[in-house]
């Protein structure tokens, strides 16, 4: 999920009220985090015909008891996502990072707007 930055880990996330950290088996932290994971909206992403999630996190390179020490250490992402038959969830597509930032120093999801209007446009 958090792949598009510096983050990339080897094992899975767990979410749990919105945030969760990568562990190595002994419990170790594996260098990615997410933190304030919230469904933000839903349209048809893939043009399936069913309603599909998007999902706003911000994924953050420490733990998450020492989130956001400094610019770089955060970003804001956003992921749609739809689920299969079995009712797992998966990415469509890629997420949508962050590329602006505002005079407060926070990054500013700029193609998200664009993206969900593409999305109702779709038969």
């Amino acid at each position: 999920m958090c792949d598009g930055g510096n983050w990339q880990s080897s094992y899975p996330i767990q979410l749990r009220d919105g945030q969760g950290e990568a562990l190595t088996p002994s419990g170790e932290f594996d260098g990615t985090a997410i933190y304030e994971a919230k469904v933000i909206g839903s349209a048809d992403f893939n043009g399936d015909g069913s309603r599909d999630a998007l999902m706003s996190a911000m994924c953050i390179g420490g733990p998450i008891a020492q989130c956001c020490a400094g610019r770089s250490s955060h970003s804001t992402i956003a992921l749609p996502l739809t689920t299969s038959r079995d009712r797992k969830l998966s990415v469509i597509g890629s997420p949508i990072t962050a590329g602006e930032t505002t005079p407060c120093d926070e990054f500013v999801l700029h193609l998200l707007p664009r993206e969900l209007r593409r999305a109702r446009q779709r038969p």
